[in-house]
């Protein structure tokens, strides 16, 4: 008897060992958009963002329920403490969540 999913849809995953799947890679993180049952296994698919040293693509991805795992918090490579640079109001906003201004 198979339990349900491990993960919903709308759930932020990350692959637990990208440079299996991509080589080079750093990390692969999104958001599951779509999954189902396939032998006995669930399988999610999501549109990724592939993180590889010096750069970085959106690629859509296919794994397996042991192959990922929750997304917890926001990844380094994602913050700014540079005005007007991607990431900023990110770090800005977790700056107040510890009562900085």
């Amino acid at each position: 008897m198979t339990k349900g999913p491990k993960f919903a849809l709308g759930d932020d995953v990350f692959a637990r060992d990208p440079q299996r799947f991509i080589p080079e890679c750093t990390c692969i993180v999104g958001e599951i958009d779509y999954y189902e049952l396939i032998d006995g296994a669930y399988v999610y698919e999501f549109n990724a963002s592939v993180g590889i040293v010096g750069g970085g693509r959106s690629e859509r991805v296919s794994m397996k329920e042991a192959d990922i795992h929750h997304r917890i918090g926001t990844p380094l490579s994602q913050l700014s403490g540079r005005p007007g640079h991607p990431g900023y109001n990110e770090f800005c906003r977790i700056a107040r969540s510890w009562g900085y201004d």
